[in-house]
């Protein structure tokens, strides 16, 4: 076969300068929303057995003032009211949030769960913490929510961390206008999504969070700029899905077992990826729809038993990455059905294979199909491994026994 040109690939540039702004835009704007001292409201301590200044979370939060915190002790809170957040729609919830600037946080989470023994969701019924439109910021931490249909719908700017969402339908529906933070949370078998984020949401960081058979971890709605790193995703239909225009950053993550795709990126979405790892989907990106776009680096791609890199009308930019085989196709383009050709960039990667004609073989665009008009440019690509990227995942590693 055709000898690759290049040889191993030049080291990987930073992250493009519109990529480091955007991101600086993000840290700026979640940094003015929760970065400040430490609490000087009042501490209002929920116990159970009577220990404490109340016995429910609702009375407590009923009677808080703005910059309270409120220390939520061991058991199951299944107290819920009927709670309008506009004051229009009502929804079952358990803990309905109206005064600004609370943090709820528990003593221990896996001791605090809010939300019934066993599943009663009726339609978009019941919601675990739910806001009033007309706050601005609200902090939950240390907390188990379950068995409800929204762990957290939340209006206003969101910090959450050290939390589990378990059996929910959704966990966070974030339609945060200050925007929302995510740190070291769980997510396990959320029907739906774990985390939804809404175009309300300016700005999204998601880091050390594990997602374990929610049908899609993460899916990005028209999202501003949604950045997530040091994540875990295992099984469920997806792992991360942008769509509608939301733009973003997926860096240092893991995608196991997925049934569809790891990384989705739909109309008009644009995101770069980095530093990933995907493996066991039928596909381990899927780029689809007018404007969809993924630039990247550095990701290994394990292949797919469809497609490793599956682009419909989209457009990719992916280079110093591993592209590797899985049964399916390393490369699959579709639905470019109209003139002018378009030239697909996946120069400078390396996929497992030392010859251009046995990549090419299993690569399907216009050589394959003249009624396809994208083709792909692999070439020159590296005949060895690049160099791996090592970075620690903290507690997410645990999801690897």
């Amino acid at each position: 076969g055709a000898a690759p040109a290049g040889g191993l690939c030049p080291p990987a540039p930073p992250d493009p300068a519109g990529e480091s702004m955007a991101r600086l835009l993000v840290l700026g704007v979640l940094a003015m929303l929760f970065l400040y001292s430490a609490a000087s409201g009042a501490v209002l301590r929920v116990e159970k057995d009577g220990s404490g200044d109340y016995t429910a979370i609702q009375p407590a939060v009923d009677n808080a003032s703005p910059g309270d915190t409120i220390l939520v002790g061991p058991g199951r809170y299944t107290e819920h009211q009927s709670f309008a957040p506009s004051g229009q729609v009502f929804f079952d919830t358990y803990v309905a949030v109206t005064v600004d600037s609370l943090t709820i946080k528990g003593t221990d989470r896996d001791a605090v769960v809010i939300g019934p023994e066993v599943p009663n969701i009726v339609g978009f019924d019941p919601n675990g913490v739910l806001t009033s439109v007309d706050l601005d910021k609200l902090t939950l931490a240390f907390l188990t929510i379950e068995n409800v249909y929204g762990a957290i719908y939340s209006f206003v700017g969101t910090q959450v961390d050290n939390c589990v969402f378990r059996d929910c339908g959704i966990g966070i529906m974030a339609a945060c206008r200050s925007g929302l933070i995510v740190r070291n949370c769980q997510f396990i078998e959320c029907l739906h999504d774990g985390i939804a984020i809404a175009e309300d949401t300016p700005a999204t960081i998601i880091e050390g969070c594990e997602f374990g058979q929610c049908s899609c971890g993460v899916a990005a709605i028209g999202a501003q700029y949604a950045l997530i790193r040091d994540c875990v995703f295992q099984g469920g239909a997806a792992g991360i899905q942008y769509e509608s225009g939301a733009t973003g950053t997926i860096e240092r993550c893991r995608f196991v077992d997925q049934v569809s795709s790891g990384i989705a990126v739909f109309t008009g979405a644009v995101v770069s990826v980095w530093e990933n790892h995907v493996g066991g989907c039928q596909v381990s990106i899927d780029v689809s729809g007018f404007g969809a776009r993924v630039t990247g680096e550095r990701n290994i791609l394990r292949g797919g038993s469809y497609a490793t890199v599956w682009v419909n009308t989209g457009r990719v930019e992916l280079h110093n990455n591993h592209i590797l085989y899985d049964g399916g196709h390393l490369v699959r383009a579709g639905a470019f059905v109209n003139p002018p050709d378009v030239t697909l960039d996946l120069q400078n990667n390396y996929w497992g294979i030392a010859d251009s004609d046995s990549i090419a073989g299993l690569i399907y665009d216009g050589n394959d199909d003249p009624n396809v008009h994208a083709f792909v440019d692999f070439e020159p690509y590296s005949i060895t491994p690049l160099p791996a990227q090592h970075r620690s995942l903290g507690s997410v590693k645990n999801l690897y026994r």
